[in-house]
């Protein structure tokens, strides 16, 4: 899938505060020194090992190369904040043609030292015959996973066992 956008929060050297940013097929980063294009990289390289199987390419492997989960929050966020992940793909090269987008959304923070995957979401941009909501595919919120089917109207959710250190993309 192709990434559209992403939207960084207290990830690294990205504050509270920082906009989203626009990709296109190709991208080239510029920049001085110290203005977050190698850590803008590791957000991509982040988003790529949630869906790693294995014991050297998958979250925890990615936070323990970049030295332990407090390294990856940035050094002005508030205690108890914690760091998100917003991307945005666009699934029309893979036949959805009208597919307005899929969305996928991490938070995690730092519990006892610990890496701590506080939310997660994967959802469809809603389109015309939604009624305007998002229509989650996968969703943690207040510790209870769900799967969801059958779209916004009149679709179900089943309850699923989450992990609070593994994605469910891996």
């Amino acid at each position: 899938m192709f990434l559209k956008s992403l939207k960084l929060s207290n990830f690294l050297s990205f504050g509270e505060a920082d906009a989203g940013i626009d990709l296109r097929p190709l991208n080239v980063i510029i920049g001085p020194n110290a203005a977050g294009k190698s850590n803008f990289i590791e957000a991509i390289s982040f988003i790529r090992s949630a869906s790693g199987l294995s014991d050297n390419d998958n979250l925890l492997a990615a936070i323990g190369r970049g030295g332990g989960v407090q390294n990856w929050i940035w050094n002005d966020a508030k205690k108890d904040s914690h760091v998100s992940l917003d991307a945005v793909f666009d699934g029309s090269h893979i036949g959805l043609p009208d597919d307005p987008g899929i969305h996928y959304h991490i938070s995690f923070n730092e519990a006892d030292n610990w890496f701590h995957i506080v939310d997660e979401k994967i959802a469809r941009f809603p389109n015309e015959r939604d009624h305007g909501e998002f229509i989650p595919y996968y969703c943690i919120e207040k510790n209870r996973g769900f799967l969801r089917s059958g779209g916004a109207i009149g679709g179900t959710e089943t309850p699923i066992e989450i992990s609070h250190v593994q994605s469910i993309l891996s």
